[in-house]
Order: structure tokens, then C-alpha cells, then sequence
């Protein structure tokens, strides 16, 4: 997320895959869910950046930790995932690209992927990510037979 200075909206700077991954991924995994680590307040100016980006379409929730007044990676905050698509966390695929968001996700239960996009090392707080990958593409493995 990119901060305009002059007009104080957020806005995607987008990898030229991110749209049609994004778009590949609804098609085969059916709802995508966006988890920012954003307050009610900050949320609006997310969505804004979130149409700007034209991926609104794409996202079937967009949830905030600021309800629960915790934040990831307490468990309360990872529940959130849970509740809003009315699963168990082991049928639920946590994507981050963020080494220990993507650990948080993995204590709670979450199947995950890590998406280390500049090889970084592993943080060790944990247990692994069930996968670690370089892009949003890896998400597609996770369906596959």
C-alpha cells in the first residue's frame, strides 16, 4: 500500500500478476478474505485503496482486529478468520507475507502459506508455515490434486 501525501488515501502499488491471481484464486478456492491489521478507523481509507486497485470485486470479506481489541497474533484475532466464513481453522488457507503472521496462523490452526518474496530466513518463534512459496501462484498449490 502506497500513502498518497496530498489527498491522504491509501493506494495498491500492484504486481502485475496480483489481479489475475487474485481473480485465478476466487475461481478455484471460491472466497478470498482480506485480514489487514487495520482499526475501525483506518478501515475505510483500506476499502478505498482496496476499489482503487479494481480488486473489491475479488474480495468476499474484508476483516478488522479492531472489534476484538487484540491483534494478530493473539488467537482471538486468527478466530476472526473463522467465524467470518464459518469453518474450522484446518479448512482454511492463511496466506501472508509476513514470516510471523504466517507462524501466528500456523499455532491457531490455520493451513499456511508463507509468501517469502525476497528468500528471507525463517523466523524460528514456532512451527513452520505448512509452505513457504515466492509468490501469490503458490496459493494455487494448495487446490491442486
Amino acid at each position: 500500500l502506497l500513502k498518497n501525501a496530498s489527498s491522504n488515501v491509501l493506494r495498491f502499488k500492484l504486481d502485475a500478476q496480483l489481479p489475475p491471481e487474485l481473480a485465478a484464486q476466487a475461481r478455484v478456492t471460491g472466497r478470498i478474505v482480506q485480514f489487514p491489521a487495520n482499526d475501525a478507523a483506518q478501515i475505510e481509507h483500506y476499502l478505498a485503496a482496496v476499489r482503487s486497485a479494481g480488486l473489491d470485486g475479488l474480495l468476499d470479506h474484508v476483516i478488522s482486529v479492531d472489534s476484538i481489541r487484540q491483534y494478530k497474533t493473539h488467537p482471538e484475532a486468527y478466530a476472526l478468520g473463522t467465524q467470518a466464513l464459518g469453518l474450522p481453522a484446518a479448512h482454511v488457507v492463511f496466506v501472508s507475507s509476513n514470516c510471523w503472521d504466517a507462524l501466528g496462523a500456523t499455532l491457531f490452526g490455520y493451513q499456511t502459506l508463507w509468501v517469502n518474496r525476497y528468500q528471507l530466513p525463517p523466523e524460528e518463534i514456532g512451527p513452520p508455515p505448512v509452505r513457504t512459496g515466492h509468490s501469490l501462484r503458490d496459493v494455487l498449490a494448495f487446490f491442486e490434486p
